[in-house]
C-alpha cells in the first residue's frame, strides 16, 4: 500500500509509470492531484534508484512511505553496460543528466512507459529518445 494524500492504496495494472524523485518529494510536501489519480488508477510504477534515492532523505513517516513504495511494481532495470550503450547511442553525454537520470530514461524506453519530470535536461533527453512526457 501507498499513501496517495487521501489513503493508502495499491492495485494491481498492466500499465504503470515511474516518477523521479522530485515528483514524490513535491507529493510528500503537497499531494499531488497527477500522482493520486495515477495510484488510483493502478498506473504507478517505480526504480528501485528512486527508492535509494529517497531513502538517503529525512523526511516524515519516511519508512512506512519506503516501505510502501516498495510495494509498488518495479520499471526495467538496466545493465550498466546497456545504460552505457544508450547513453552513446543516443548522444546523451553532455545533456547534464545523472546516471539516475539515464537509469530512469532506459527503464521508460524498455518498459514503453512515460515519465514525469521537473528536470529541464531530462525532459529534453526524453524528448530526444522517444520517452512520453506527462
Amino acid at each position: 500500500m501507498i499513501w496517495s494524500g487521501r489513503r493508502w492504496t495499491l492495485r494491481e495494472s498492466r500499465k504503470r509509470q515511474p516518477w523521479p524523485i522530485k515528483a514524490w518529494i513535491n507529493h510528500l510536501a503537497k499531494p499531488s492531484p497527477q500522482i493520486i489519480d495515477l495510484l488510483e488508477s493502478d498506473k504507478l510504477l517505480t526504480h528501485r534508484g528512486i527508492i535509494g534515492e529517497l531513502a538517503c532523505g529525512n523526511f516524515e513517516k519516511r519508512t512506512q512511505f519506503l516501505s510502501d513504495l516498495k510495494l509498488l511494481k518495479f520499471g526495467a532495470d538496466g545493465v550498466d553496460d546497456e545504460n552505457l550503450s544508450m547513453i552513446e547511442k543516443h548522444s546523451l553525454l553532455g545533456l547534464g543528466l545523472g546516471w539516475m537520470d539515464c537509469q530512469l530514461l532506459a527503464s521508460a524506453l524498455v518498459d514503453g512507459s512515460a515519465l514525469l519530470t521537473f528536470d529541464k535536461a531530462l525532459k529534453t533527453a526524453c524528448q530526444h529518445v522517444g520517452v512520453i512526457l506527462l
